[in-house]
């Protein structure tokens, strides 16, 4: 079904072979312009599943494909082309930004688990201290997931009538919400999730500011994230943009 740029696969149908059929189709008559397509997919494994589609719908016969993505690692590259992202070579671009990157995992949850280990009434045990490490790790994505800023994070907690535990760890997310973005801002980096979400927003004002006159494809994604909400409403409005 095709409503203005949405379409939609039956539940019942195979998605990557269904995407990938109806690209096929409407291309079959100038397969090369299906290279031109970009296509925003909610994982790399969803990027994996439409690729073998591919494959398997053409017999494996060589075949140039469209540019495969997932949304939450959007290619710094592309925007790096227009100008929104400063790199390491000097960018003639008019709207440079500078996204940092982001810091390894592991990092962050070592880095993390000597902030609980620091404060007062917590435990004391390396490994116990690592597992709420990640855990807090999730908590930060979630909150960045959200578009919510972690400095306001013990705002967002009344604890006045908490009990004495669980004020001790309202405690220590002040403490998180004020040592960590220096933490992050010594080391020149950014959490994971938050650059996700920089880099979605700058693509977007980059196809409201400059619209692609190649298709774009952002598909199985739901719009849960705020920020890929936003990308999938302006994908609608592009001359060649569905959904």
């Amino acid at each position: 079904m095709n409503i203005r740029g949405l379409y939609t696969i039956p539940a019942a149908h195979n998605f990557a072979e269904s995407l990938a059929g109806g690209l096929l189709q409407e291309t079959k008559d100038s397969p090369e312009e299906l290279a031109r397509y970009l296509i925003l997919l909610p994982t790399r494994r969803a990027c994996r599943n439409v690729q073998a589609a591919f494959l398997k719908l053409t017999d494996g016969k060589p075949l140039l494909l469209p540019r495969l993505q997932p949304i939450g690692d959007i290619d710094q590259d592309e925007l790096s082309l227009h100008g929104l992202v400063q790199g390491n070579e000097q960018n003639q671009g008019q709207d440079i930004i500078h996204i940092p990157e982001a810091m390894p995992p592991m990092q962050r949850q070592i880095l993390l688990s000597r902030l609980i280990s620091a404060l007062p009434d917590f435990s004391n045990q390396p490994g116990q201290n690592m597992t709420l490490a990640a855990m807090l790790g999730q908590l930060m994505d979630q909150i960045y997931t959200e578009d919510l800023d972690i400095q306001d994070l013990p705002s967002l907690i009344d604890n006045h009538e908490l009990s004495e535990h669980w004020q001790i760890t309202t405690k220590f997310l002040e403490v998180l919400s004020k040592s960590w973005p220096e933490i992050l801002a010594e080391k020149g980096l950014i959490d994971t999730a938050d650059r996700r979400n920089r880099l979605l927003k700058a693509l977007n004002s980059l196809w409201q500011q400059s619209p692609p006159g190649h298709p774009v494809i952002i598909a199985g994604s739901t719009g849960s994230i705020p920020a890929t909400a936003v990308l999938m409403k302006t994908a609608l409005s592009l001359p060649r943009g569905s959904l």
